[in-house]
């Protein structure tokens, strides 16, 4: 028989060791199981807040006589507005209400930050069939409103991985019929407006920090929809129907159903996806919906336009992290079908490598307005060589169209035409050797025509012609000083009928090298001294703008010439475009100063750091074009760099940076009354992800 021998001397130590690593992992799963709690009790608290505030909107209600978002610094701005929006302040605080019990985060406009929340209104019906922003609908239309929160992540193991996630909550409801049955609600004597006709949750909000405040509602029946409209079906134009998230190689697509999607990488111009059709899905924001799968994996910060055949297009930036089950409540986006014709339709595109000249159009294709014939587009050239001319144009290379100057390879420009019968037109970018031909479509190859009046304009309107209005006028007092800011206006003019309706810059030019003829066409802008930001500017209309110089005029040479030219980068097709430089402004005596003392070199390195610059507008998150970028060292505060971001993707890029953590600011100006300033701390170099990006806050620039 056999018989086994207990060890004298068991380890005593053994078992411990056992428990420990059962321990470590136990407590792993415990605080993974609290982790996924908190998420899902937040992502609950959104949902319900969302709910809250559509169930007080569709009454019609406000509270009243006071603004009661007035102790919210984020939404105070609509108690400050000249006429303030009750109704809409009434919802907002209601929302705001309904997530109590989450710490929120008041002061924060980075959507990133922990504990940040945004709530979004949007209602009411458009000419192009979207929602309003900021606007809570009239009788009978739909409203929607929307809250963001990031979840912070308070276990140190998984909070250093991901520090907070983002959770969604949204609600779409149709209006009541207030004001429209004798009683006392609100929106007394309102008439009767367009009902919605899709009815339903619109899943997958876009995580958009709130739009820019814009200019009253008004309730002015001539600009309602009538039941007598044309039977002609305003597209739903094309957005991203999620958040682009970095490690896909996906994005989700909305839009018309038929029209045929491509994905455009924004940085580079590379166009990164077959054409996809879109398919009848319900469930989502436009009736058409798609999986489109890309050629590459996304990668945070990455700028992506989505464009259509029927010519709309949307931009999104691909957020960092992986998505969460929290951040779409519908399950129609998982259970997608096979893609279809990623093979089967050959892309008509100029190459898939970044490196090759080319340009293309956004819209490509269109229909004139049936008052004024005019249909207009933007035109962008990617990867030309920098500093080399580049001639555009328009049908055949004897109809000259204008010529590019001191581009740095990227370049946009606004082209309206009139006058156009249908079919296709050539627009033709030569710049030495190199030539490339692209084509719009009159009218989009999906719509529905439409029938030609009668009798035509006695009168053709006038195109686009800016001018400055004689010299810059200095506006800062008292003898200029050498080295020191100084301050410019100017009056900008739109001579011809047609409006300006995409932002374009106008710049101060100080002593300029380059040589100034009578006609000279551009002033290269590398010698510009400031500049601004303009929106738009109507027909036979003018503007005063500001421009203040930081560094000011040198010692010399004197005298001193100070130009103004508006459309410096070349964005709006104009008639003339010999005629954007003004007359100078003499300057004969400026005080002396010394020269200022260069500022030291911080060091360098082999590492960089690179990302976009974006702003909250009416659709979402928009590049904030030629932003100033400046790098800090997070550590001792001292100036590291400072850049211009990209004037057609709001791109920067720092390089040969040593080995630390960075602070990065950014500050840009549209209109001069609307500044943006966003900051993002503690960005170590070197950077798995090196691309950041800078959402910029509504607050002026320090």
């Amino acid at each position: 028989m056999l018989k086994f021998k207990r060890h004298p001397h068991p380890s005593r130590g053994q078992a411990l060791v056992e428990f420990a690593i059962i321990a470590v992992v136990l407590l792993m799963v415990i605080f993974l199981i609290i982790e996924a709690a908190r998420i899902m009790w937040a992502w609950g608290t959104v949902q319900n807040a969302a709910r809250t505030g559509a169930r007080y909107a569709v009454t019609g209600q406000a509270d009243r006589p006071d603004c009661s978002v007035e102790e919210l610094s984020k939404f105070n701005y609509i108690c400050g507005e000249d006429s303030p929006d009750l109704r809409l302040a009434s919802v907002i605080s209601r929302t705001h209400a309904g997530l109590a019990g989450l710490p929120l985060n008041e002061d924060s406009g980075i959507f990133e930050d922990p504990n940040y929340y945004n709530i979004e209104v949007w209602g009411g019906v458009q000419g192009t069939g979207e929602l309003r922003p900021n606007f809570a609908g009239m009788p009978n239309e739909a409203v929607v409103v929307r809250a963001y929160y990031r979840v912070p992540i308070i276990t140190p193991f998984f909070s250093s991985i991901l520090p907070s996630i983002p959770v969604f909550g949204q609600a779409m409801m149709n209006n009541e019929s207030f004001g429209q049955l004798g009683g006392s609600s609100e929106g007394i004597g309102i008439p009767a407006a367009v009902v919605i006709p899709t009815a339903g949750v619109t899943p997958s909000p876009t995580n958009s920090p709130t739009p820019t405040p814009t200019e009253a509602i008004t309730s002015t029946p001539t600009q309602r929809a009538t039941n007598t409209a044309t039977a002609t079906p305003d597209i739903c134009q094309v957005k991203f129907d999620s958040p682009a998230v970095a490690g896909y190689n996906f994005v989700l697509v909305t839009g018309e159903i038929g029209s045929n999607v491509r994905i455009i990488n924004l940085s580079t111009g590379e166009i990164i996806s077959g054409y996809q059709q879109l398919s009848d899905f319900d469930g989502h924001a436009c009736p058409g919906f798609a999986t489109v799968f890309l050629n590459i994996t996304l990668q945070a910060g990455m700028g992506l336009v989505v464009e259509s055949s029927d010519g709309s297009s949307d931009i999104t930036f691909v957020l960092p992290g992986t998505a969460t089950a929290t951040a779409s409540p519908t399950a129609s986006i998982t259970p997608t079908p096979p893609p279809v014709q990623m093979t089967s339709t050959p892309t008509p595109t100029p190459t898939n490598t970044p490196t090759t000249p080319y340009i293309y159009l956004r819209p490509s294709c269109g229909s004139p307005d049936p008052v004024t014939g005019i249909v207009q587009f933007t035109l962008f050239g990617v990867n030309w060589p920098v500093g080399q001319d580049v001639v555009l144009y328009w049908q055949n290379t004897s109809n000259f169209q204008t010529r590019i100057t001191g581009h740095n390879g990227f370049f946009t420009q606004t082209w309206t035409k009139t006058g156009l019968a249908n079919g296709t037109y050539n627009v033709i970018a030569i710049s030495g050797s190199t030539n490339y031909t692209t084509q719009y479509k009159v009218p989009c190859d999906n719509a529905t025509a439409v029938p030609t009046a009668a009798a035509s304009p006695t009168t053709t309107p006038q195109p686009a012609d800016m001018i400055i209005v004689g010299p810059p006028e200095m506006v800062s007092t008292g003898t200029p000083v050498a080295y020191q800011p100084i301050t410019y206006q100017m009056i900008i003019s739109n001579t011809g009928d047609v409006n300006v309706q995409n932002q374009f810059f106008v710049d101060l030019f100080i002593d300029p090298v380059a040589t100034i003829q009578p006609n000279s066409l551009r002033i290269p802008i590398g010698e510009s001294s400031g500049y601004v930001g303009v929106s738009s500017l109507p027909g036979n209309s003018s503007r005063v703008i500001t421009i203040t110089s930081d560094f000011g005029f040198a010692n010399e040479p004197t005298p001193h010439f100070v130009y103004g030219m508006v459309d410096s980068i070349e964005q709006i097709g104009e008639a003339i475009e010999t005629n954007n430089i003004s007359t100078p402004d003499v300057v004969d005596y400026v005080q002396i100063a010394d020269t200022p003392t260069p500022t030291p070199s911080y060091g360098s390195g082999s590492q960089s750091l690179m990302g976009f610059v974006q702003w909250p507008s009416d659709d979402g998150l928009d590049p904030l074009l030629r932003a100033r970028v400046t790098l800090y060292d997070q550590i001792t505060g001292q100036f590291v760099a400072r850049v211009e971001a990209s004037p057609i993707s709001g791109f920067y890029r720092f390089d040969n940076l040593p080995t630390g953590s960075y602070r990065i600011e950014a500050c840009g100006g549209i209109d001069q009354q609307a500044s943006y300033f966003g900051m993002r701390v503690g960005i170590d170099v070197p950077n798995v992800l090196p691309l950041v990006s800078v959402f910029t806050n509504h607050i002026p620039c320090p």
